[in-house]
């Protein structure tokens, strides 16, 4: 099943509510500038709403609140609006500095919002939990070499190419009661508790350069999609043990898109050539892959019931995959 679109840009944002009632979709503008935001009934899978017609705001970054009534978006213009689930218009909005993703919390009213800086807010827009430590460069070789050589097993001519510094990434922890961040020029994984501001655990392996990080429902598995090492990896929390290292590391290629399933037991992931794959973390199994777009692969989603996955691409398709044959 294919979902349908006025605006047939590429897809850069998906978000599925906690409750599983509601999916948004965050779009590039087009030149007649249809709506870039809409919002979907699953039970119907009609559009129930549209956001952003007839202005110039591609939508980069979504999250549904954990009441599923607000949900949270991030313009290209650098601002943070606010969508009423339950009477189905814009509350609000907020202007941001560079600002990369958004993300609610899932157990208390926190709103994460990533760029070089990371800031929590609670409820009130009050911030509750700064992060600005992050460590700009110019050129890779103003970083360690060991870490490109040794660690990264990266040849050397890789310390001296220009440089991104791509924003930090980074995750709620222990029920929304602390965060952990890497990303940031650190071959380190940093978790601070959110009240304090105080760092409470530091592990090694931390990724330099990032571009995604996603914990599962239940905390048990944490997902970095690296740039820099350019690689999927994957620890078990909280021992922050490597899974799947034997074919989830640096000598394979990182993916374009990445979400855990509900159960915690699968993964989908997909790449710049549009295949969408789903994969077990106990075996490694490749449980399913597909050819379902014709460009890379930019979000995915799953419903509540776990039972469908939901996939948005750079060629502008949203498709609804049904995997229960895969879930046994």
């Amino acid at each position: 099943m294919e979902l349908t679109f006025k605006n047939k840009e590429a897809v850069l944002s998906m978000a599925v509510s906690p409750d599983g009632k509601w999916l948004a979709v965050g779009k590039i503008v087009d030149a007649d500038r249809n709506p870039s935001l809409t919002i979907w009934d699953t039970n119907t899978w009609e559009c129930v709403a549209e956001e952003e017609a007839g202005n110039v705001s591609s939508i980069v970054s979504l999250s549904f609140n954990r009441h599923s009534s607000t949900l949270a978006y991030l313009t290209a213009e650098d601002h943070i609006r606010f969508f009423d689930l339950k009477d189905m218009y814009l509350t609000r909005e907020m202007a941001w500095d560079k600002p990369y993703k958004v993300r609610y919390g899932a157990h208390e009213d926190l709103l994460m919002v990533t760029g070089r800086d990371l800031s929590i807010l609670d409820k009130d827009d009050i911030e509750v939990f700064n992060y600005s430590d992050y460590k700009g460069y110019e050129h890779t070789e103003g970083l360690s070499p060991e870490l490109f050589r040794d660690y990264y097993g990266m040849s050397d001519q890789l310390e001296k190419v220009s440089y991104g510094n791509k924003p930090v990434v980074a995750a709620f922890l222990q029920e929304d009661s602390a965060v952990i961040i890497t990303g940031n020029n650190e071959d380190k994984f940093s978790v601070y508790d959110i009240k304090s501001g105080k760092r409470k655990e530091q592990y090694p392996g931390g990724i330099i350069q990032a571009g995604y990080m996603e914990t599962d429902k239940a905390e048990k598995y944490l997902l970095v999609i690296g740039l820099l090492p350019y690689a999927d990896l994957m620890w078990e929390l909280p021992e922050m043990k490597r899974v799947l290292s034997e074919n989830m590391n640096e000598e394979f290629p990182g993916s374009s898109a990445f979400r855990f399933h509900p159960s915690s037991r699968l993964f989908a992931f997909g790449g710049s050539g549009g295949k969408v794959f789903l994969r077990s973390i106990e075996t490694g199994e490749f449980l399913m892959e597909k050819d379902i777009h014709k460009r890379e692969v930019r979000a995915l989603g799953f419903s509540a019931d776990g039972k469908m996955l939901i996939s948005g691409s750079a060629d502008g398709r949203v498709v609804l995959t049904d995997i229960t044959e895969y879930l046994t």
